[in-house]
């Protein structure tokens, strides 16, 4: 069979599906991925074969208006907005949350149109905001099947979307399309993911965060215990520093812990001068780093959330975008982790919540459940073929 894997240019949308794209490819059938050309070398640096379709989009703007609002300071998003509510530009409020991924779609939509028409794909995969894949397999009448990242925080916009993409149905001669698709792989563990009306596929999560070195120091056993601070690499692209990391790792630095700083290497050139106990690990890919470790402070990332479950560590999350206040609220109430909220973000507030998450059985408890739960869920192998077998059935 031939696969079409489609992602906009953000990696962490992309990287969640990456073990399934291999578990295609080395089952023999032939894979392709479709990416903006921004994330054509990430594509490349995974060893599956890259397309580059329609150009870059710079949607900094709206995420930097994001961070403005009150789900940027703890508030879940309210995607359920049915009333003629308008944002300042006279907007409708329940377009927003789609505004970017209508930019990405309109970049990507022509060339993918054409690849699909040259590749003929038997399925596509797409991450949930690449909605140029839903259309393009709507359009050509190829079936397509939704992956997720982690907690399904898109599901939350389901209601809108037909509405937001019914210009671009227009122009394509249809009449709906399936953002859905044909099934929703989900490799989130149930204690973690939200409720929702459909059945999904489940897949065990392989972290996948970029390639690296492992270095020496990883494998020797930490004379502290050990606790990764990591913004992720998002933060860092829509904020002039690191978006409250220096502060934390300042806050940490008289306490008798081992502070691993996990940085992106934009973040690192502005980080500066760190603590005595605070070692840096620049790019390095968490999956190596975390399972040695005791305690994850974290913005909440789906990505580094995940990772983190699969490793069984708990989390202290400092969330400070919608996704990000979501996954803090499911890992406070799976019980693996603290949400500190808006009122609580002092970086003496953190300091208080690590010491107080160190000495937490329940955390460490809940945690390995999380983690025994991922690793009794089927392998991508196993869904690979599952969903080849859904296509041609």
């Amino acid at each position: 069979m031939r696969i079409l894997f489609a992602s906009w240019a953000w990696p962490s949308h992309f990287y969640p599906m990456v073990p399934l794209a291999w578990a295609f490819q080395s089952g023999g059938h032939e894979v392709r991925v479709a990416g903006q050309p921004g994330l054509v070398p990430h594509i490349v640096r995974t060893g599956l074969p890259a397309v580059a379709v329609g150009h870059d989009v710079d949607g900094s703007d709206i995420m930097r208006r994001f961070m403005t609002r009150p789900a940027a300071q703890g508030r879940p998003l309210d995607m359920s907005r049915d009333g003629d509510d308008r944002d300042e530009t006279g907007a409708p409020r329940k377009r927003r949350p789609l505004a970017l991924y209508e930019r990405m779609a309109d970049a990507m939509l022509p060339d993918l149109l054409d690849l699909v028409r040259a590749y003929r794909p038997d399925l596509i995969v797409h991450e949930p905001t690449t909605y140029a894949a839903p259309l393009a397999a709507a359009a050509l009448g190829v079936p397509n099947a939704r992956h997720l990242w982690g907690v399904d925080f898109q599901y939350q916009a389901r209601r809108f979307e037909q509405e937001v993409f019914a210009p671009h149905l227009e122009r394509l001669g249809v009449g709906s399309f399936a953002p859905q698709g044909v099934v929703t792989v989900d490799p989130c563990p149930g204690a973690l993911q939200i409720p929702t009306e459909h059945t999904p596929l489940p897949v065990g999560y392989l972290p996948f965060n970029g390639s690296g070195v492992m270095p020496r120091w990883l494998l020797d056993p930490p004379a502290r215990r050990r606790v990764c601070v990591t913004w992720g690499t998002t933060m860092g692209a829509f904020t002039a520093g690191q978006s409250g990391i220096a502060e934390v790792l300042d806050a940490l630095g008289d306490a008798d812990l081992e502070v691993v700083a996990a940085v992106s290497a934009r973040d690192r050139e502005v980080l500066g001068p760190v603590p005595g106990n605070v070692r840096l690990a620049t790019m390095l890919p968490l999956h190596m780093l975390l399972p040695t470790c005791d305690l994850m402070v974290t913005q909440g990332g789906s990505g580094t959330v995940m990772t983190a479950a699969a490793a069984g560590v708990p989390m202290v999350v400092v969330p400070q975008l919608p996704d990000q206040t979501l996954n803090a609220q499911r890992v406070a109430a799976a019980g693996s982790g603290v949400h500190l909220p808006p009122e609580a973000r002092e970086p003496a507030d953190v300091r208080v919540a690590v010491e107080k998450a160190l000495g937490e059985p329940a955390l460490y408890r809940a945690a390995r459940g999380i983690s025994e739960e991922n690793r009794r869920r089927p392998l991508p192998a196993e869904v690979a073929g599952a969903l080849c077998r859904r296509v041609t059935a």
